[in-house]
């Protein structure tokens, strides 16, 4: 599993965050989708773990609300397709 660094700089070792990271990654794993929606996208998180829980064959969309992040999203490979929408 990756590190994910926080918006503050610090990495999120031992907290709650760190934590829900590698639940979601067993989760992922053990339910193995070949379709995710991420809604609210934001830095593509769920996408990077996603990325590293499953080998391939699956695709990711982003929903994004904020039309500079849905744009810097699309210009990363995580993602098959960006959406710029509100739900």
């Amino acid at each position: 599993m990756g590190i994910f660094v926080s918006d503050s700089g610090n990495q999120d070792y031992g907290t709650s965050l760190h934590y829900c990271d590698e639940i979601l990654m067993l989760q992922i794993r053990v339910i193995s989708p070949t379709t995710i929606v991420d809604f609210g996208a934001g830095a593509g998180k769920i996408a990077q773990i996603a990325k590293e829980a499953l080998e391939n064959g699956y695709e990711i969309t982003a929903v994004e609300g904020c039309k500079d992040t849905a744009t810097m999203l699309g210009k990363t490979c995580l993602y098959n397709a960006v959406h710029n929408c509100l739900i």
